[in-house]
């Protein structure tokens, strides 16, 4: 699961967050078991590590007050560490 992913964004039919560009991500060199800063929150592995999910909010206070951003994630990872495949 190291090494850099090219992550391609797929809107949901009905959806209205419009065309993400493809960007790409580097995997670092340890499994992450946490987001800090100013959204922390734990990610969940599954005893084999093939899926990882997370739940978080985060505020967005350049839009605003009382703005924020829920985030809900759950990625499966092939055996291989080759590609992965996910909801945000």
């Amino acid at each position: 699961m190291r090494g850099d992913y090219e992550t391609v964004y797929a809107e949901r039919s009905g959806g209205t967050c419009g065309s993400l560009e493809p960007t790409t991500v580097r995997a670092p060199p340890e499994r992450v078991m946490r987001f800090s800063g100013s959204c922390p929150a734990d990610i969940l592995w599954s005893s084999d590590f093939c899926i990882a999910s997370f739940e978080l909010d985060c505020t967005e206070e350049e839009r605003g007050p009382g703005f924020t951003n829920h985030q809900v994630s759950r990625k499966t990872y092939a055996q291989d560490g080759m590609s992965r495949a996910g909801l945000l």
